[in-house]
């Protein structure tokens, strides 16, 4: 098991451990086809540039690793779970993706985006 995985599962970050689970059900899903329980890069990614910056990434990049794991499980779904986390048009990719209405979502504005609270 990845070290980066025990840390993210550990994590006081509901956000972490989220993540930590939708990568242990990928690593599951491919053992149980046959494949190897290796998760690439992510590991390394997420040591390097954190949580919230690989899942956009990855998110705006539609990712082969949506249709790996159950919805519930994806990162899009950890992108709607915390809204707050992430940039407007991650919010919106996920929404689509996941197959929701992304006017539904609450826009935040650039004084309640933590990315702008210390400008």
């Amino acid at each position: 098991m990845s070290k980066v995985l025990d840390e993210l599962a550990a994590s006081a970050d509901d956000l972490e451990k989220d993540l930590a689970r939708a990568l242990r059900a990928y690593q599951d899903t491919k053992a149980e086809k046959g494949g190897s329980r290796r998760i690439g890069y992510e590991p390394r990614d997420i040591r390097k540039l954190g949580a919230v910056t690989v899942i956009e990434s990855r998110v705006r990049k539609q990712s082969s690793g949506f249709d790996g794991v159950p919805s519930h499980l994806s990162y899009e779904a950890i992108v709607l779970s915390y809204p707050d986390r992430f940039a407007d048009d991650v919010v919106a990719i996920a929404a689509e993706r996941m197959g929701q209405e992304a006017h539904l979502l609450e826009r935040r504005t650039e004084s309640q985006n933590p990315r702008f609270a210390s400008l």
